[in-house]
């Protein structure tokens, strides 16, 4: 079977195949690493090149805190990422995938629109680490339980986030329950069950962006996943229908299966199309930021500047305009902060950057008072324009986009081991991060996923030196 034959939406509808949620079950059987692309291999070993280090540097977190004070103890099967607390598979993979994400500093796709690696990762490391999984494994379920959750977001977009819905947890559920079920071995009706599962407990509101329950929602998607499949492997039952019932998923949270979507071509697969940020915050800020820091390289001197005017797509402004941000997670969703700070020449790509002191600093204040942010709808999500109006009457425009995937994987590869090792050096030290770096560039070729579990995980207890959120 071609990797997309179960895909196309008159196939997922078609009643005598048993519909989408048995398509998706189906397709994942026949998943083969070796008859992939390149090109999305590479990809793949960089979504956990990544996840390793924003989960890394989430770990001293105060919400990790609160969370590991909550499920964490002294022993425990799986490994929470940084810290010396271990917790039970679903707990550890709430932890850890509420870490990755709490910097909002994970790797992103436009289909959900969101973040496809930690809901997905955080739940199957904890699987594979009690499994003893073979890397190659732990690759193949990772693959599905991505490419299922990114070809679920294209179909239901783009009424589900827009109604409020966070695709990152509401797909990531299902898309985590899929890898664990992989993990786990699952037959196609245990993979299937899974699936109803997940989707019955599939949640996340867009309106907890800017606080702590934004990550918390990530994380539950994690354990979600590893619980569905625990569940399903002991023979729990769900709705074999559960993704296109007339009272399933696509129903309850945005629209008819098939809705928003688009034809997948045989030889590829959504997963190549994957973006890793390089600015701590949220990615619809990106383009901003770096359109803004390329009119700070025309040396246009801050007290010049009278006003500052931001052309985004109408659709971002419901997640990334906070106006006055008092927080520094609120900093992270606003258009106007992350412009001031790259007109100001402010480290965007440290998650120090983003503090609660640093977001009422009178100079930034003062340049956040000068951004306008409006309104253009023939702006992409990921394009934005960006004005600088200088008090003597010039005006200079950048535009940017940043919804171009890297092509030049090597390039790719360098930046993020770079990311990685900015991250999380000051918790695990220059030692151990080599170490895992070194696994993960050949994890294909891993006896044990419990290996990298233990590589990442510190031999002492924390110090203050890890970095913390704002």
């Amino acid at each position: 079977m071609a990797l997309t034959e179960a895909w196309t939406p008159d196939h997922a509808t078609d009643p005598t195949d048993g519909g989408l949620t048995a398509s998706v079950a189906r397709w994942c059987e026949d998943v083969r690493l070796e008859s992939i692309p390149q090109e999305a291999v590479t990809v793949l070993h960089h979504c956990v090149l990544d996840w390793l280090g924003v989960t890394l540097a989430g770990c001293a977190d105060p919400l990790v805190d609160i969370l590991t004070a909550e499920v964490g103890r002294a022993e425990g099967a799986c490994t929470v990422l940084g810290r010396t607390e271990r917790a039970a598979p679903a707990d550890a993979a709430l932890v850890n995938g509420s870490a990755a994400h709490a910097l909002d500093f994970d790797d992103t796709h436009m289909a959900l629109p969101g973040h496809p690696t930690t809901p997905v990762l955080s739940g199957l490391l904890a699987v594979a680490e009690q499994r003893h999984l073979p890397g190659e494994a732990l690759l193949r379920a990772l693959l599905c339980g991505i490419e299922v959750e990114l070809r679920l977001g294209r179909m239901a977009q783009p009424h589900h986030y827009e109604t409020g819905w966070h695709a990152t947890a509401t797909l990531g559920s299902i898309g985590a329950a899929v890898a664990c079920a992989e993990a786990l071995g699952a037959t196609v009706e245990q993979r299937r069950a899974a699936i109803g599962i997940a989707v019955s407990h599939a949640s996340g509101l867009k309106s907890m962006f800017g606080t702590m329950c934004k990550p918390v929602q990530v994380g539950r998607a994690a354990a979600n996943g590893v619980f569905a499949a625990r569940l399903a492997q002991r023979g729990m039952t769900s709705n074999p229908a559960a993704l296109e019932d007339p009272q399933g998923f696509f129903a309850a949270y945005g629209g008819p299966p098939g809705a928003g979507s688009r034809p997948w071509p045989d030889d590829r697969l959504e997963l190549v199309d994957n973006l890793f940020k390089y600015h701590a915050s949220c990615y619809f800020t990106h383009a901003a930021i770096e359109a803004a820091g390329r009119l700070r390289e025309q040396e246009t001197p801050a007290e010049d500047v009278d006003r500052i005017r931001v052309w985004v797509n109408p659709a971002n402004r419901s997640v990334c305009d906070i106006p006055q941000p008092e927080t520094g997670l609120e900093g992270k969703f606003s258009l106007r902060a992350t412009v001031a700070l790259a007109l100001l020449g402010h480290d965007t790509g440290d998650p120090g950057t983003f503090t609660d002191d640093a977001m009422i600093e009178g100079r930034l204040v003062e340049m956040r008072e000068r951004v306008v942010v409006e309104s253009d709808p023939e702006l992409a999500r990921t394009q934005v324009r960006v004005q600088v109006e200088r008090r003597d009457g010039e005006a200079r425009t950048a535009v940017h986009d940043s919804g171009r995937p890297e092509r030049d994987l090597d390039r790719q590869g360098v930046r993020l081991e770079d990311k990685v090792r900015r991250l999380a050096t000051p918790v695990l030290g220059e030692e151990k991060v080599g170490t895992a770096l070194g696994m993960v560039r050949h994890l294909h070729e891993l006896h044990d996923a419990a290996d990298l579990a233990a590589a990442l995980a510190p031999t002492a207890p924390r110090t203050a030196s890890a970095p913390v959120r704002s």
